[in-house]
C-alpha cells in the first residue's frame, strides 16, 4: 500500500515538475525563437544593404571607366587622325601643286586658283 502510494505521489510529482518546466521552457523558446528571427532579419537586411552599396559602386566605377576608356579611345583615335593626316596636308600643301597667292602669301592649290 506504501509503495503504491509512492509511486502514484512519484508520478504526480514528475507531472508537476514536466508541467512546471514546459510552463518555463515554453516562453523561454519563445522568447529566443524571436531574437534569432529578429537577429536573422537585420542581419539579411544589412548584408543586402551592404550588397547593394557594393553593387553601386561596382556599376560607378565601370562608368567611370567606361568613360576613361572612352576618353581615352577618342584621344588615341585622333592622334592616329592627326598622324596620319599631318604628313598627307603638309605634302599637299608644301607640293608643287600650291602657288603664293595674295599679300598674306596663302598656299592655295592651284586648282583653286585656276592654274
Amino acid at each position: 500500500m506504501l509503495l503504491q502510494l509512492l509511486r502514484s505521489w512519484g508520478s504526480r510529482c514528475f507531472v508537476v515538475v514536466g508541467e512546471v518546466v514546459v510552463a518555463i521552457a515554453t516562453p523561454v523558446v519563445v522568447v529566443i525563437g524571436a531574437l534569432v528571427v529578429a537577429i536573422a532579419s537585420t542581419v539579411v537586411v544589412v548584408v543586402g544593404a551592404v550588397v547593394g552599396a557594393v553593387v553601386v559602386v561596382v556599376g560607378a566605377v565601370v562608368v567611370v571607366v567606361a568613360a576613361v576608356v572612352g576618353a581615352v579611345d577618342v584621344v588615341v583615335v585622333g592622334a592616329v587622325v592627326v598622324a596620319i593626316a599631318t604628313p598627307v596636308v603638309n605634302g599637299y600643301w608644301g607640293s608643287s601643286r600650291c602657288s603664293c597667292w595674295g599679300s598674306s602669301c596663302l598656299q592655295l592649290p592651284k586648282q583653286l586658283l585656276g592654274q
